[in-house]
């Protein structure tokens, strides 16, 4: 059987249609957003629908493991507070590590929307994690539904 390849994958055939439809989506438009498929690569857009596009692996986490999650202000500033059970502690510690040694980009996802985009700096290994930025009151509380609506699936 000399000089064929091999038959591409379908790691790498849903790469590739991913890599294909980021080029021509169009976040102003999320009628017509991408459907998603757990294990699939995915394009996806921001949740504000215009500033950034990404590129997303497989899933590694559902949200079918999150205890809880809340947007809380403290000191003036929101953030979100997400708790993992022992389960999804487990799979997040594991997850982190890695991202933190490659200093990597964990994309916080509805269907095909990136809710948020936080760099992991550090392993996270309590099964909780908050989440700051420059959130007012409204987007902290709409990552906080994000979260609640991914450990309802």
């Amino acid at each position: 059987m000399g000089g064929q390849g091999a038959m591409p994958t379908a790691a790498n055939d849903s790469e590739t249609r991913a890599e294909t439809a980021l080029g021509a989506l169009d976040c102003a438009h999320p009628e017509q957003l991408p459907s998603t498929a757990d294990g699939d690569y995915l394009a996806a857009c921001s949740v504000d629908g215009l500033a950034d596009k990404y590129l997303l692996g497989p899933s590694a986490l559902s949200g079918a493991h999150i205890s809880s999650a809340k947007s809380t202000a403290v000191d003036g500033r929101w953030q979100v507070d997400v708790t993992f059970d022992a389960i999804g502690a487990k799979d997040f510690a594991a997850l982190t590590a890695s991202m933190a040694a490659n200093s990597g980009q964990l994309a916080i996802t509805v269907g095909a929307t990136v809710e948020s985009a936080p760099l992991v700096q550090s392993p996270i290994t309590d099964g909780r994690i908050q989440i700051s930025g420059q959130f007012d009151q409204g987007e902290a509380a709409a990552l906080a539904a994000a979260f609640t609506a991914g450990a309802q699936h």
